[in-house]
């Protein structure tokens, strides 16, 4: 069996590149749309780069180096060790992570939230024994972000891929902040709606060029009225270079069992 691992082409055929989530690079527009919203910058690094990683590794269907930060031990990143004995030694059986040979960034250039007044919605609320009728105004809120992909090989410092996708998210919900969900949770869900798509349509043609065209996604109750909506586009200015550039991405890519 050692025999037949040695000679086996997989380092020819089918690894491809270690890719790797390495930071977010955040625009001063986002740093004041994260303060409005009281996000932490730090936690808003982690949460893109969880995003990332998930979306590289289910959509692609590939290996990711981990992006992870965690208080046990600065070193857990490079290498996990596990230390034994066997017989009179000491075994160490390390499993070092691979090293990173193209790094994934994400530029964000913020985000900002428009309301308007909606209608004034008649509810009943039960009182004392009885139903009353109680005034709840309700918003209509359009949430609009704007993030940047970059792919970047290590050894030669050359961008593979650089593309910039938009994303808004109209829904409506009361005026009262009590029965809203936070806006914290909006940014991360729209966040990850435009990094799950992005990620795909490098490999999916069909669904690069619904987002170049710029793609709706409806959101409608069991009854079938719409009550909120999607809008993804990517900001490439030639679709030539876009499938060029997801071109470069697929090319080193780990291909699985040698597809």
């Amino acid at each position: 069996m050692t025999d037949l691992a040695l000679d086996y082409e997989y380092e020819i055929k089918y690894r491809g590149k270690n890719f790797r989530y390495v930071e977010t690079v955040v625009s001063p527009f986002a740093t004041k749309a994260a303060d409005l919203i009281d996000l932490e910058l730090k936690t808003h690094d982690h949460n893109l780069g969880f995003m990332v990683s998930t979306a590289f590794s289910e959509k692609l269907r590939v290996p990711v180096i981990p992006y992870l930060k965690t208080s046990i031990t600065r070193d857990v990143t490079r290498e996990m060790v596990v230390a034994t004995t066997s017989g009179d030694s000491l075994l160490n059986t390390s499993l070092p992570f691979s090293d990173t040979e193209i790094e994934i960034r994400v530029i964000d250039h913020g985000w900002e939230f428009k309301e308007s007044e909606d209608q004034l919605e008649k509810t009943g609320t039960l009182g004392t024994g009885k139903i009353t009728k109680q005034d709840l105004y309700r918003l209509q809120v359009a949430l609009g972000a704007r993030l940047e992909l970059k792919f970047v090989d290590v050894e030669t410092g050359l961008s593979l891929y650089e593309q910039q996708f938009f994303g808004e998210w109209r829904y409506k919900e009361y005026a009262e902040h009590e029965f809203q969900m936070s806006r914290k949770s909006r940014v991360y869900m729209l966040h990850e709606t435009i990094i799950d798509r992005a990620i795909e349509s490098i490999i999916n043609e069909d669904l690069r060029g619904r987002l170049y065209d710029g793609l709706d996604i409806d959101i409608k109750n069991d009854t079938g009225k719409l009550i909120e909506k999607y809008y993804l586009e990517a900001l490439a200015d030639d679709w030539d270079v876009l499938s060029a550039e997801c071109a470069q991405i697929i090319k080193q890519l780990p291909k699985a069992f040698g597809t």
